[in-house]
């Protein structure tokens, strides 16, 4: 697959998009997103991606928006509107996406690239990583999914501070935050990164699907229809090959050999 604002490089398992507009530090442009929605639903249908690596090219993870791109206008209001539907269908093609997504934020990512890192299952920073929802610098609101995803991690009242401050959040911050999971030095952000995604890649990855959709489904929901969704995830988890293969090697005192099916 090739694109022009978007790298991509599968190996072993392991899916890697680049953000790939240096230049811009990695702005999103429409062209942009168009390309992330064109290729995230194959990813998804591809069986041999196991995991997905987001991150970008060069110094910046994402700068957010394409500023010129928003000076130039998007034409008429159903123009803007064709623009934001994109943008959200993005968002969903990641969070959605039956892979785990894993964002290693090399630099700074604000805006649109805040969202879109909080978009992913895990998000691991470099030292360098810094973060903003930056929105308000050029009067608009959050979008790319940050008023759902940041409250949910930092809590109401911190997430309406970031918003209202629209300040620069460093890589220690955002770790105590619960950004992210992790921070490490730039030098070594995209090896830490492969190693967990290795790991991903060799694991039940039907199994983490249906996690990863119920996980998802959890803060909109009961606890009674969560544990329904559990039986009927269960269900089909139970009968797959990866289970009969995880009880196998437990019994055979050997390391299970999972395929996602």
């Amino acid at each position: 697959m090739s694109y022009k604002c978007l790298g991509y490089e599968l190996k072993d398992g392991v899916a890697t998009v680049k953000m790939n507009r240096p230049k811009e530090l990695n702005a999103m442009s429409t062209p942009m997103f168009e390309e992330l929605l064109d290729l995230f639903p194959k990813v998804d249908l591809d069986p041999n991606v196991r995991v997905v690596i987001l991150t970008g090219e060069g110094r910046a993870f994402c700068a957010g928006g394409d500023v010129a791109e928003m000076k130039e206008g998007y034409g008429p209001v159903t123009g803007f509107y064709r623009h934001m539907e994109l943008v959200n269908k993005s968002v969903i093609a990641i969070t959605e996406l039956s892979k785990p997504v894993i964002a290693a934020v090399n630099g700074v990512a604000t805006g649109a690239g805040m969202n879109i890192a909080l978009a992913a299952d895990i998000a691991i920073a470099s030292d360098k990583a810094k973060f903003s929802e930056i929105f308000g610098n050029v009067g608009l609101a959050p979008d790319v999914g940050g008023t759902y995803l940041l409250p949910r991690l930092v809590g109401r009242q911190k997430a309406k501070e970031i918003v209202f401050t629209y300040r620069m959040i460093d890589a220690a911050e955002a770790l105590q935050l619960g950004l992210v999971i992790k921070v490490v030095p730039l030098e070594e952000l995209m090896d830490e990164v492969g190693k967990l995604a290795a790991k991903i890649a060799q694991g039940p990855t039907l199994a983490f699907a249906l996690g990863k959709k119920m996980i998802n489904r959890s803060f909109e929901t009961d606890i009674r229809t969560m544990l329904d969704l559990e039986s009927l995830s269960q269900s089909i988890a139970g009968l797959s090959n990866d289970h009969k293969e995880g009880t196998n090697a437990f019994f055979e005192k050997r390391a299970p050999k999972f395929i996602g099916k």
